[in-house]
Parts: C-alpha cells; sequence; structure tokens
C-alpha cells in the first residue's frame, strides 16, 4: 500500500476522497525495520482496507506498469 500512496503522488493522481490522505500518512508511518507481527500489522489494516476503496488508489494499481509494485 505504501508503493500505491506513493505512485498515485508521484503520477500526479488525486483522491476520490481527500480524508483519505489521513490514512495514507499513517500507512507510511510503517518502517521495513519495524517487527511486523500481528498486534501491529493488525493496526494497519483498518486504513490499508479503507484506502483500497479510494478510486485514486484503485487507479494508480491500475496504472502499475508504471512503477515498481512487487
Amino acid at each position: 500500500m505504501q508503493v500505491l500512496v506513493d505512485a498515485r503522488d508521484k503520477l500526479g493522481i488525486s483522491w476520490e476522497d481527500e480524508s483519505h490522505q489521513t490514512q495514507a500518512d499513517y500507512v507510511m508511518t510503517f518502517d521495513r525495520s519495524m517487527n511486523l507481527d500481528v498486534d501491529t500489522f493488525l493496526q494497519y489494516v483498518p486504513h490499508i482496507k479503507e484506502l483500497w476503496k479510494d478510486e485514486g488508489i484503485r487507479h494508480a494499481y491500475d496504472r502499475r506498469r508504471e512503477f515498481q509494485l512487487v
């Protein structure tokens, strides 16, 4: 989801719902050096689910050939 949030921004894709920026900011706080245990993962799940509902994120996903999405 971090890659999609970043790509949405770099590709100039607008949020369908501007309030999703708050969820995006939270998701971007995850650092890969953090231990991803169940509790930590569950803190991020609601934000990720909400972001996936946004047409801007889905549009970025549709354009995934333009950036590296692993």
